[in-house]
């Protein structure tokens, strides 16, 4: 079970790189669509994290790009910009989320405890160093969403 994150904002990409770490995850990162095409063609992602505004590529169409390499990839498309701005791009993806920045930590698991859900999987997200009486998975927090699938 990996994850690709793809951000080209350095100190929120290392954040994105510890809150990942701390949780659990297995991950690889890069800062291009270049990058992320080099890692995707070595090695199989089952999530990837993007940014949407990427220097050398749309967040869409890098998404596209990398299915054509491996499939299927469920994605979770990062954003200044609003949902309406880059929802035509994606609507009809029904493995592609939308988070708009700056979020609420709460919400980014709860997606990806949404995504690997949804892919019927299990995987250890909380470390079990840091305090071995959690369980192994959180449960999904109850959040609202609206008709486009972005939570409220």
């Amino acid at each position: 079970m990996q994850i690709l994150l793809i951000e080209d904002d350095a100190p929120f990409r290392r954040s994105l790189e510890n809150f990942l770490r701390r949780a659990g995850y297995r991950f690889d990162s890069c800062a291009t669509a270049r990058e992320a095409i080099q890692l995707a063609a070595t090695r199989d992602y089952s999530l990837v994290i993007l940014e949407y505004h990427l220097p050398d590529a749309n967040g869409v169409d890098l998404i596209n790009r990398l299915r054509a390499l491996q499939a299927p990839i469920h994605a979770l498309i990062l954003s200044v910009y609003d949902y309406d701005t880059v929802a035509k791009e994606f609507q009809t993806d029904r493995h592609a989320l939308f988070l708009k920045k700056p979020f609420d930590p709460g919400d980014f698991e709860w997606l990806l405890n949404s995504l690997f859900r949804e892919q019927n999987l299990v995987l250890p997200n909380l470390n079990r160093k840091a305090d071995p009486e959690w369980p192994e998975m959180l449960a999904p927090i109850p959040r609202l969403r609206d008709s486009r699938g972005v939570l409220n």
